[in-house]
């Protein structure tokens, strides 16, 4: 029962962590948007070489900076995340079981996989295929293709995925949304952008 405490009381922390970094990435996200929503990729020089004029530069590279630790942070905090939940589940488990041990199965199933998130969406382009899929800013990837909470080693694997899938052939995403107290899963379909035309 001890264990079970200090997994419950980790668990609560680290959800406390969580909150606190979605919302620090959705402040420094609305620092892009309020910059021409420059995204995290968007040029920040003019056609003509110069440093833009119509953007915060220092702004936009801080927001930047912020959101790609955050990114690094968050997926280090949701495998934690998941180890400690499944601990919880185990005990609970072990505890209420009144069948053979054999009975209980402890190994993480498809579906659990495809709802822990592993990644924190900050910035959709406006208009980019991820947009036009339904997928927006502040979301939680638990699913993308073949990539899920226990196999993702970083953006790599979403770059493989893409590559990978054939155009108009449409890449399973699964994406957590949060609605005050509430999370609602959402299943989406997008769909490999033509030629070298960023996801969003």
């Amino acid at each position: 029962m001890a264990d079970s405490s200090r997994d419950m009381l980790r668990f609560q922390e680290l959800e406390q962590k969580r909150k606190i970094l979605e919302k620090e990435a959705a402040e420094f996200s609305s620092i892009l948007e309020n910059n021409d929503n420059v995204g995290m990729r968007g040029p920040l020089i003019d056609s003509e070489g110069f440093p833009r004029s119509d953007i915060d530069l220092v702004a936009v590279r801080t927001a930047r900076n912020r959101i790609a630790c955050i990114n690094t942070d968050y997926a280090e905090l949701m495998k934690e995340l998941e180890a400690v939940t499944a601990r919880l589940h185990e005990n609970r488990h072990r505890v209420s079981s009144v069948g053979p041990l054999s009975s209980v199965d402890c190994t993480q199933s498809p579906a659990d996989r495809y709802t822990t998130p592993f990644l924190l969406v900050d910035h959709v382009a406006r208009l980019s295929p991820a947009e036009l899929s339904g997928i927006r800013a502040g979301d939680r990837i638990a699913r993308f293709g073949s990539v899920h909470s226990t196999n993702f080693s970083g953006l790599s694997s979403i770059a493989e995925v893409v590559k990978t899938t054939e155009e108009k052939v449409p890449i399973p995403v699964t994406v957590l949304r949060s609605c005050d107290d509430s999370v609602s899963v959402h299943q989406i379909n997008l769909f490999k952008p033509e030629g070298s035309k960023n996801l969003g």
